[in-house]
């Protein structure tokens, strides 16, 4: 068989022989949940030419066109051009999602590839978060420990400390004042068997713990402790300063 070749214009295909020309459309949908702003100024950044057009809805009811000046409430629908019209993005269609349609080849793949990158960096990079973000405006609440009684606010933090020694130790009694309180801190004694003496607290090794606020809870909580034994009120201050600490601000002294 004796095979032929010609060249021939695409309009002319269908004429001297059995083929078509056809074209490829693609179209892929992106999660974007920024402004269009952020957008139009990530892609004028990174293409040359890019075209833009603006129909819609204004809050008023009225039809909106390129030219005019978008306001909050507008339901518009902005197509962005690139490539001589070959790659197209439509932003504000659909909620939260930018349309990428585009001519299959090998360029228009291209750009469509980066284009996609290009979204998807436009709504997480730091710049557009500076651009997009908001002071916070909502009315906080008053937290109550700023409107409580200061009094009262010292006898919970002393009766914390209470409670975080009985944690600790075993038989440990408080007395509390105005702005004071001291804590007696009991270690039973060990008889020569290894354990505990059958008096309650015969021969006990006591400690003295005595935490106080000299003014409120903006001056320093005074700690002081005395015991003989040089190891329990060590430990005894250093639970009354950590537990002092994790209730800051309470300077402690």
């Amino acid at each position: 068989q004796q095979n032929s070749s010609k060249i021939v214009s695409p309009d002319d295909l269908s004429t001297y022989t059995p083929l078509r020309v056809g074209s490829v459309s693609s179209r892929l949908h992106v999660p974007y949940v920024g402004k269009v702003e952020i957008l139009r100024m990530f892609l004028k950044e990174m293409f040359r030419g890019v075209e833009e057009t603006v129909e819609g809805m204004g809050a008023g009811g009225h039809e909106k066109t390129d030219g005019d000046e978008a306001v909050e409430g507008d339901c518009l629908v902005t197509t962005f051009y690139m490539h001589g019209g070959q790659v197209q993005v439509v932003v504000g269609k659909t909620k939260g999602v930018a349309t990428v349609e585009w001519d299959c080849s090998p360029v228009g793949d291209v750009i469509a590839d980066s284009i996609v990158a290009l979204i998807m960096h436009a709504q997480s990079s730091a710049a557009s978060i500076r651009l997009t973000a908001r002071p916070c405006s909502h009315k906080r609440q008053k937290q109550d420990y700023l409107i409580e009684d200061p009094k009262e606010l010292i006898q919970d933090h002393l009766r914390s400390l209470h409670q975080a020694l009985k944690d600790q130790f075993l038989h440990v009694e408080a007395t509390y004042e105005a702005k004071k309180a001291t804590y007696d801190v009991k270690l039973d004694a060990i008889d020569g068997d290894g354990g505990e003496s059958q008096g309650e607290h015969d021969g006990a090794t006591t400690c003295i713990a005595v935490v106080e606020f000299e003014s409120g809870l903006d001056d320093t909580a005074k700690i002081t402790v005395e015991s003989e034994d040089e190891k329990l009120a060590s430990n005894v201050r250093e639970c009354l300063q950590n537990v002092a600490t994790s209730m800051a601000p309470v300077p402690i002294d």
